[in-house]
């Protein structure tokens, strides 16, 4: 136990030289040591609720490297349970995004990790009173190695103005507050992660940022599937969009798209979980599927479109579950009143 803690502290501050990020060494590890001997993390929603108390103070971005850890060294600990050790990290990440509302638009999500240890993420979030942001990530491979890449990537898509964040910025503590465009983050991050220092780790990418004003939708495809619209009293279409993931190449410029939305209408963001999921003969979900699900749901409300291709993606890979991460994001423009 003493050379995981001496592990443990190593790969905090390995990870606050990395990252430049300012973490409480001896506070972290010896809360991460209090939670493996008792397991709290295993525990449901009291272990849950206990985690959250006793960070308090200590920042919730600690979060995900404390759960990350955990999972690093889970098998040395003889803990089981990846699977749900995963989804409380989802769920602890995403924090407040379930109970958020808008005005403008509202939203619905749902995700789950296949049987191993992955990368998949998705969150929306104001950026300011003007702008929503919204994104689902998918880090290749399986296993701590992705867990870990795709915290690292999650601390930098915030909406809190820092030297960490890449989504918002101010030139000086007075200056106001600066949103960076789509294909800018794209390009960023890829600087930021190219493969080679990353284990021959890539991630994928579908980020937009939202107008609630102009009801205009900015958004960059790194890799990843391709985002659908459905037009209020029309069938879904799939967007424009395409690039290369984030890492694989250097200097890579990624194309912004944008589209105007109307009322009424409808985008969805997913992981290629959703189209590429097999069922027992190995045959995959498909886009066409996809937009077939969505289109036979049109009528319903917007968080009942998403269970619904959850579902037709979950009983598809009946009885072996899904391979892979499933994701899915979903966004309807509010009707105008009066």
């Amino acid at each position: 136990m003493i050379d995981l803690i001496k592990l443990i502290k190593c790969n905090l501050f390995h990870l606050s030289q990395q990252r430049r990020i300012k973490l409480n060494i001896f506070d972290v590890s010896s809360f991460l040591l209090s939670i493996l001997s008792h397991k709290l993390f295993l525990h449901g929603k009291h272990g849950l609720n206990t985690l959250k108390a006793k960070f308090h103070g200590l920042g919730k971005d600690l979060l995900g490297d404390l759960f990350s850890l955990c999972l690093k060294h889970n098998h040395s600990l003889g803990i089981s349970g990846n699977h749900h050790i995963q989804v409380c990290l989802f769920k602890l990440r995403i924090g407040r995004m379930g109970s958020l509302e808008f005005s403008a638009a509202q939203f619905a999500w749902k995700y789950t990790p296949c049987d191993e240890l992955a990368g998949d993420f998705l969150n929306y979030f104001p950026l300011d009173e003007r702008h929503i942001a919204m994104f689902v990530v998918d880090v290749s491979g399986h296993g701590a190695a992705s867990a870990l890449l795709a915290v690292a990537v999650g601390r930098l898509l915030t909406a809190h103005a820092s030297a960490s964040s890449l989504l918002v910025h101010r030139a000086s503590e007075s200056s106001p507050l600066e949103i960076t465009p789509p294909a800018e983050v794209a390009r960023e991050l890829n600087r930021r992660f190219p493969m080679e220092s990353q284990n021959g780790l890539y991630f994928t990418m579908a980020y937009g940022i939202l107008d609630v004003e102009t009801k205009e939708l900015c958004y960059v495809v790194a890799g990843h599937p391709p985002l659908v619209h459905i037009p209020r009293g029309a069938g879904p279409q799939i967007l424009p969009g395409d690039g290369f993931a984030i890492g694989m190449l250097d200097d890579v410029d990624y194309d912004e798209q944008s589209i105007q939305l109307q009322p009424g209408d409808r985008v969805y963001y997913y992981s290629d979980g959703v189209p590429e999921a097999m069922n027992v003969n190995l045959d995959q979900f498909t886009d066409d599927r996809m937009l077939e699900v969505l289109s036979q749901s049109i009528a319903k409300p917007l968080a009942a479109t998403v269970d619904s291709l959850f579902e037709a993606v979950r009983v598809w890979c009946v009885p072996n579950g899904p391979k892979d991460d499933v994701s899915i994001l979903g966004c309807e423009i509010a009707a105008e009143s009066g």
